[in-house]
């Protein structure tokens, strides 16, 4: 009987000790990708120290951050114009404009060109979740006052980044995410158990189960991105009633880096993009508004090669603005 505890005893010790290794190799795995990340993205500036503090980069690792810590940043990026008719753009990098100076992000551009107000609410890493998050707000009004046009950036991989955890270059995190339950758009409760504190698990089988969710929401037709844009069109409308609620599509890295010609599959299928428009959602190309293939790398995209460079803004705006006849 003793020898048998000393071997359950002994098997247990072992079995945490394999899982103690087992945990800080995925510790170490995880932080160097998130290390790459920033170190790729800190490429684009000549002045290491200024996007560190753009970045607020104080670990190379993921932390918690509510969303009222996270929208900070973004609240002053306001251009103000004389014509009535603010526009917002809103998304992820793309629209805040990663790499960019300021005054070459799409915001400002649109500011200068219309001359309308317009506030810039991209938020790095981020995906439709955080569309919605920030349109229904109760906060949001007050933040932006008026709009007549509210533009979201669309990346196709945003399908994705819907049913993963938002994250940004600056290593941080937050858990919105949102599933339809009885017709409806519900968030969903972040699990307290104690292995999703793991690297193991966030390493394998949430970014497994995840990006099996994703396949099976193209496959049943993008119904969760679809339900997440209506309640986003919902919430504009109860603000600001006479607003238009653009979805602009642009080319994001998995499409321009694709090695075997599959660029089509993440394009939206004509059903679909009618399942937009008849929500009364105006739905836009980048690349047709530019009349042009906008996948170039060394032509419009910064030295990351991912996120859209001037040129690139450049050449979609005035088929933007000549479109919305802003």
């Amino acid at each position: 009987m003793k020898l048998f505890k000393k071997i359950v005893i002994g098997n247990i010790i072992l079995l945490f000790v394999v899982l103690i290794i087992v945990e800080f190799a995925n510790y170490q795995t995880y932080r160097a990708r998130w290390g790459h990340i920033i170190d790729k993205h800190l490429k684009n500036f000549d002045d290491v120290e200024k996007a560190k503090e753009i970045f607020d980069i104080k670990y190379k690792l993921p932390r918690y951050l509510k969303y009222e810590d996270w929208i900070k940043p973004i609240k002053n990026k306001i251009y103000k114009g004389s014509k009535k008719g603010a526009i917002v753009t809103i998304g992820c990098s793309y629209t805040y404009g990663i790499g960019l100076e300021e005054n070459q992000t799409l915001a400002y551009k649109l500011n200068k060109i219309t001359n309308r107000t317009t506030y810039n609410r991209g938020v790095s890493g981020t995906g439709p979740q955080m569309v919605y998050r920030q349109l229904s707000d109760k906060n949001f009004k007050k933040e932006v006052p008026e709009a007549e046009y509210i533009i979201y950036v669309f990346l196709p991989e945003h399908i994705t980044r819907q049913f993963q955890k938002l994250f940004s270059c600056s290593s941080t995190d937050i858990c919105d995410t949102y599933q339809i339950k009885n017709g409806k758009l519900v968030k969903n409760k972040e699990p307290f158990w104690f292995f999703y504190s793991l690297y193991t698990v966030k390493n394998t089988i949430i970014d497994i189960y995840k990006d099996q969710k994703s396949e099976d929401e193209r496959n049943k037709g993008c119904p969760l991105f679809l339900k997440t844009m209506e309640e986003s069109y919902n919430a504009i409308i109860n603000n600001y009633p006479n607003a238009k609620f653009v979805i602009l599509k642009v080319p994001d890295y998995l499409m321009i880096h694709d090695q075997f010609n599959r660029i089509n599959e993440n394009e939206f299928t004509d059903e679909q993009i009618n399942k937009i428009e008849n929500m009364g959602i105006i739905y836009l190309d980048a690349e047709k508004l530019a009349g042009h293939s906008l996948r170039d790398i060394k032509k419009y995209r910064i030295a990351d090669e991912d996120h859209p460079n001037e040129r690139f803004w450049n050449e979609v705006i005035p088929g933007l603005v000549k479109t919305l006849k802003l």
